[in-house]
């Protein structure tokens, strides 16, 4: 399944350790389940779900490592049925705060460790992120992903990660493209440390433009790389 390989490539990416952000999806799903042999994992995001449940019943998460707030998951909203309210009912080891705790630069800055992982529609050979539009049509706000990812970026020890499936559900579009098809760009380049698919891995940390394209186009779903090509040959710096 494209999930499962786009979370085997994550796996050994993730250090112990660290402090995970994370998007809504199918895909940030995947790669919270891969976690589980991790250890002294920490949750800060604007987003709790039920994938926490087990790895905090594991032990895999156990926050010693969550500088805000030691010991503590924390976000700013939790979704989930029965099991996630009867998991949070009294729990004193998770915390629901305002957004603007949670996405706050200041509070984010303080925050080690913080690995964000989040999802695109797509991505341009520059490593720029649309997750609002899709076919012109407007199907998202920016969310957290900005925050996150720029704190993520910026730190010694973060680490910003787009995770997604190189091809749209049906296999006709890839989701590497030469150019974004909106003039929107979600989040920039220079906060993009990682782009996952089920192809690999492009590591685009200190990477020139040209080695970010080649980077990009090995992630690419085979069947496009040629037409991304095309675009390289006469982009490249």
């Amino acid at each position: 399944k494209t999930e499962r390989q786009i979370a085997n490539h994550l796996q050994d990416i993730i250090q112990d350790g660290a402090v995970i952000q994370y998007g809504i999806g199918s895909v940030p799903s995947a790669i919270l389940s891969s976690l589980s042999q991790h250890r002294r994992m920490g949750i800060y995001s604007g987003m709790l779900t039920e994938d926490l449940i087990p790895l905090i019943e594991s032990g895999a998460i156990t926050n010693e490592t969550n500088t805000i707030r030691p010991g503590i998951t924390v976000g700013a909203l939790a979704i989930g049925g029965g099991d996630m309210r009867h998991f949070l009912h009294l729990n004193k080891e998770i915390e629901l705060h305002p957004a603007a705790t949670t996405h706050g630069a200041k509070y984010l800055a303080q925050q080690d460790r913080l690995v964000a992982i989040n999802s695109a529609i797509e991505v341009d050979l520059y490593g720029q992120v649309n997750a609002e539009v899709i076919k012109k049509r407007y199907i998202g706000a920016v969310g957290g992903q900005v925050d996150f990812m720029h704190a993520a970026s910026t730190q010694q020890d973060g680490l910003s990660i787009i995770a997604m499936p190189s091809t749209s559900r049906d296999g006709s579009r890839s989701r590497i493209v030469a150019t974004l098809s909106t003039s929107l760009v979600t989040t920039g380049k220079s906060d993009v440390d990682i782009v996952a698919t089920e192809m690999g891995i492009a590591d685009l940390r200190g990477k020139t433009i040209t080695q970010r394209m080649q980077a990009l186009r090995k992630v690419a779903a085979p069947q496009f790389r040629d037409e991304l090509d095309k675009t390289m040959h006469r982009t490249m710096l």
